[in-house]
C-alpha cells in the first residue's frame, strides 16, 4: 500500500505543477526530480509485481538525478562564495566515489543524505538571519527546502544500513526499503504544497 500511496503522491504532486506556470530555477529541478522519481518508483513496483529480485539499477539512475538536482539547488540558493566553493568541490568527489562505489557493488546514499541535510540546515539558517518569521511560510523555497529536510532526516537511519540489509535480507529489501515511502509521501505533499503557492497560469 506504502509504495502505492508513494507513487500517488508523487503523481499529483506532478500533476500540480503541470497545471503551473513557474519561473524559478529551483522549481524546474525540483519538476525534473518528481519526473525521475515518478518513473522510477513506477518501475520498482513493476518489478515487484513481477517477483523479479529488486533492481539496484533503477535506484543508481534517481540517485545520480537526486545528487545532480539537490547539489545544484543548494548550490545556486546559498550565498557566499566560500559555500559554493564548497558544495562544487563535495559534488565532485561526491560523483567520482559514486562511480568507484557503484563499480564495486557498494552505495553513498548515506554520505550524501548527511551533505542534503546539512545544506538544508544551512538553508534554514540563511532564513533565520534575512526573512521575517511571518513571510517564511508564503516562501516556495521554504516548502521545498522543509520537504527535503523531512526526507532525509528520517531516512538516515534506514540509509546507513542500506548494506547490511541488502546482504543479509536480499529478498526483503524491497520491502523493507519500502519504509522510506513514508517519508517520500511527506516530502511529496510538502513539495505540491510549494507548486500550488505558485500563482497559477
Amino acid at each position: 500500500i506504502v509504495w502505492y500511496a508513494a507513487i500517488f503522491t508523487s503523481t499529483l504532486t506532478f500533476s500540480i505543477a503541470l497545471t503551473k506556470k513557474f519561473t524559478s530555477a529551483y522549481l524546474y529541478k525540483i519538476f525534473l526530480l518528481l519526473y525521475v522519481s515518478l518513473i522510477c518508483s513506477t518501475l520498482h513496483l513493476y518489478f515487484i509485481h513481477l517477483q523479479v529480485s529488486f533492481q539496484p539499477t533503477i535506484g543508481i539512475i534517481y540517485r545520480y538525478a537526486e545528487l545532480w538536482v539537490l547539489f545544484f539547488l543548494y548550490w545556486t540558493e546559498l550565498i557566499g562564495t566560500t559555500k559554493k566553493k564548497i558544495i562544487s568541490g563535495l559534488l565532485i568527489i561526491s560523483t567520482v566515489t559514486a562511480c568507484i562505489f557503484i563499480i564495486g557493488g557498494a552505495f553513498i546514499r548515506p554520505f550524501n543524505a548527511t551533505l542534503f541535510l546539512a545544506f538544508s540546515i544551512l538553508l534554514y539558517w540563511q532564513w533565520i538571519k534575512k526573512i521575517p518569521s511571518e513571510v517564511i511560510l508564503k516562501f516556495k523555497l521554504f516548502w521545498i527546502n522543509s520537504g527535503i529536510f523531512v526526507y532525509f532526516s528520517t531516512n538516515l537511519l534506514l540509509f546507513l544500513s542500506e548494506n547490511y540489509i541488502r546482504l543479509n535480507y536480499y529478498n526483503e529489501f524491497a520491502y523493507i526499503w519500502s519504509l522510506s515511502n513514508f517519508s517520500a509521501i511527506a516530502k511529496n505533499i510538502f513539495f505540491a504544497y510549494a507548486f500550488i503557492l505558485v500563482r497559477q497560469s
